[in-house]
């Protein structure tokens, strides 16, 4: 495998629009790419930055709060090749001593929409981990400053952390250059740290699912709102008068063709026009502020529930289906009675570094932390050992991906990871851990079933999915009177009325059987 250092960190493939700046600045020094679709949240030039950012650790140094012992002059030198994930971009900062801090700003400070809301947010992420920092040795970012408004030195709302150093996991994890042994020990070293870090969330409990509230000593007291990417009102495309209009204008077509021809030009380059406009406001993520919740059920329902009606009577099927699963599933055991734990929004392999030995040497992108309830919180499966659960995108390479991106465990191989995790999630649990990792093991099913909810592009599949899976895990063929039951007729049979209840009791007791099996 190759060294790991910095570089490992920033090659982010063809990343960064240039950042308005100064005639006089230093291109070769300041190299931002050419990816002009990001939106770019900063006014000063890269020199200004640099600067800033000179200014910002001296002020550190001499308040002690650094704790560096330096005699030499210390200067940010280069602001590297910035990184762009979906709702914030972190520029990178490197001091002439080797230091490096990262900047991430929200990219809708560039669209105008970093509202109320989005400040709550930000100033949650980073309190967030300060006590995360101070009450755990999960390796998370040091904060050394952040600001949720634009009334500060580079009139943007940030977060100022330290760069955490390592390798990004799918690329340690995947190393195809590791003899198999080495590879093998290194991913159960990821995965026991993984295990280690997260049931360390366990302390921060509550009788609230929501996003994190801090006290003035910076403990969190209390959840409000969380603010969350509303996928349905992202994607449903926007209708217009002009749009409705058009279906009546079928009378008179006889009348004055040469006039109306004329007139038709001129309507075709003005919906044009306003097609444009409507695509860059169709792009634009909705976000929405959901909860708090006292029950688990309404969390898991809170953004399925913003859904507009669907007249296609087997997405209405499906979406009952959906319901029924979810009804379900607060029919397990303890369900209700294991409260709310904060836990990280994403633990997908993209948010881990690691060392070469495979120790984690990050956890990062925080951002959206909340408190959720237990049978989707900490003690959850990471979400790359359930990749095959996903069939929109399990075993679907995308055109002109590279090497490492075509990479993917096998079904019998993920199986085999989540009994390795559960395992060490229970040894380190100690005398409770057979009782908690119960929802480890029904988190496969369930953290599915709130992405069907999520998002309407995975729904059909993920049901289908979790159907095929209650056929899989039934001793004896999934059927009624000698019938077998099929997702498309169960789904028609949902959106008429006409499904019976002893067709709903076979597919219960083959759900129920299916969330504490995998």
């Amino acid at each position: 495998m190759a060294a790991f250092g910095l570089e490992d960190v920033f090659q982010c493939g063809e990343t960064g629009p240039k950042i308005k700046s100064d005639d006089n600045d230093d291109r070769d020094d300041h190299d931002y790419g050419n990816y002009d679709d990001a939106p770019y949240p900063l006014e000063i030039s890269p020199k200004a930055l640099c600067a800033w950012a000179t200014l910002a650790r001296n002020r550190l140094i001499r308040s002690d709060e650094m704790n560096e012992q330096n005699n030499a002059p210390i200067e940010c030198i280069k602001v590297l090749r910035a990184m762009f994930g979906s709702y914030n971009t972190v520029f990178p900062l490197q001091f002439n001593d080797g230091v490096c801090w990262a900047l991430k700003v929200p990219q809708s400070a560039a669209k105008d929409t970093f509202d109320a809301s989005a400040a709550y947010s930000l100033t949650s992420e980073a309190r967030t981990l300060l006590v995360l920092e101070k009450q755990t040795t999960i390796p998370v970012p040091h904060v050394y400053s952040f600001q949720s408004n634009r009334d500060n030195e580079i009139q943007c709302p940030y977060i100022l952390t330290n760069l955490i150093n390592g390798t990004p996991l799918p690329r340690a994890w995947f190393d195809l250059s590791a003899p198999e042994d080495m590879l093998e020990k290194r991913r159960m070293q990821t995965l026991q740290d993984l295990a280690q870090a997260m049931i360390q969330l366990s302390k921060f409990t509550f009788s609230r699912s929501g996003c994190p509230e801090f006290n003035s000593q910076g403990r969190i007291s209390s959840v409000g709102p969380i603010r969350t990417w509303d996928i349905a009102a992202s994607s449903i495309p926007r209708s217009t008068e002009d749009d409705r209009a058009n279906e009546d204008e079928d009378e008179d077509e006889e009348e004055e063709e040469e006039e109306e021809e004329e007139e038709e030009e001129e309507e075709e380059e003005e919906e044009e026009e306003e097609e444009e406009e409507e695509e860059e406001e169709d792009d634009e993520d909705v976000m929405c502020d959901l909860g708090p919740f006292d029950n688990p059920t309404p969390y898991i329902l809170s953004l399925f529930n913003r859904r507009d009606p669907t007249p296609d009577p087997f997405c209405i099927g499906t979406y009952k289906l959906l319901g029924l699963f979810i009804e379900w599933v607060s029919e397990l055991e303890e369900y209700e009675d294991g409260g709310f734990v904060l836990s990280h929004p994403d633990l997908g392999m993209q948010n881990i570094l690691v060392t070469e030995d495979g120790k984690i040497s990050g956890i990062v992108d925080w951002e959206g932390a909340a408190v959720v309830p237990k049978c989707l919180g900490n003690l959850r499966y990471p979400s790359f050992l359930t990749s095959e659960w996903d069939p929109r995108t399990y075993g679907r390479i995308p055109s002109g991906a590279d090497e490492e991106s075509k990479l993917e465990n096998s079904q019998e191989e993920l199986q085999m990871f989540r009994e390795v995790y559960c395992k060490m999630i229970g040894k380190l649990l100690g005398p409770t851990g057979n009782e908690c990792t119960k929802w480890t093991r029904r988190s496969l099913v369930i953290e599915r079933l709130k992405m069907a909810a999520d998002n309407p592009n995975s729904t059909h599949e993920i049901i289908y999915r979790v159907f095929e899976g209650i056929k899989q895990s039934s001793p004896k063929p999934l059927a009624l009177d000698g019938e077998d039951l099929l997702l498309h007729d169960i789904a028609d049979k949902l959106a008429e009325g006409s499904i019976t209840e002893g067709t709903l009791e076979v597919i219960k007791c083959g759900f129920l059987r299916l969330c504490d099996s995998v």
